[in-house]
C-alpha cells in the first residue's frame, strides 16, 4: 500500500478555474481546456462479431443481447 503525498497532487480543475477567472478579469476569452487523454477501451463483443463474420460464421439471432 502506498501513502498519499499531497505535495505531488496536481489539481487540474482548480488550475483551469483560476485561468478562466484571470482571463475574464483581463476581458479575454477563457482558455480552451486541454484535450482529454484517449482511452484504450475496446468493445470485445463487436470485435468478436467482426472476426466471426470474416470466417463466415453467422451469429445466432438470439445470441445478441440488448444492453440495459
Amino acid at each position: 500500500m502506498t501513502k498519499f503525498d499531497p505535495s505531488k497532487f496536481e489539481d487540474t480543475y482548480e488550475d483551469a478555474l483560476i485561468a478562466m477567472i484571470d482571463a475574464k478579469r483581463k476581458g479575454k476569452k477563457p482558455p480552451k481546456p486541454a484535450p482529454k487523454p484517449k482511452e484504450n477501451v475496446i468493445d470485445l463483443a463487436s470485435v468478436l462479431r467482426k472476426s466471426l463474420a470474416k470466417e463466415g460464421i453467422k451469429e445466432h439471432p438470439k445470441a445478441r443481447r440488448k444492453s440495459a
